[in-house]
């Protein structure tokens, strides 16, 4: 799911069957996440202008966080599995 409307950035992945998310924003910026009504774990990952991971967080349903770092690109990908993405790893997104 691609999530680059306000609407669809509020709404993300709550009440949704287990999918993948990438929330674009139009310059970097500073947001909190929450998982409230997302029913299965995420790892998220923070991604800046330059593609490059900044932070990351695994999350169960209904937490919260406030990440320390702007980004411009926010993955959450649906899973309990280890996604082997490190802080400094450029994505590519397509």
């Amino acid at each position: 799911m691609r999530a680059s409307s306000f609407l669809t950035q509020v709404r993300g992945l709550m009440f949704r069957r287990k999918q993948n998310c990438l929330m674009i924003f139009p310059k970097e910026k500073k947001i909190s996440l929450h998982t409230w009504f997302v029913f299965f774990p995420l790892q998220i990952s923070l991604i800046d202008k330059r593609f490059q991971v900044i932070e990351q967080k695994k999350m169960r349903p209904f937490q919260y966080w406030a990440p320390q770092n702007k980004a411009q690109y926010i993955l959450e990908i649906g899973t309990t599995e280890n996604i082997n993405f490190h802080n400094g790893n450029t994505i590519k997104i397509i």
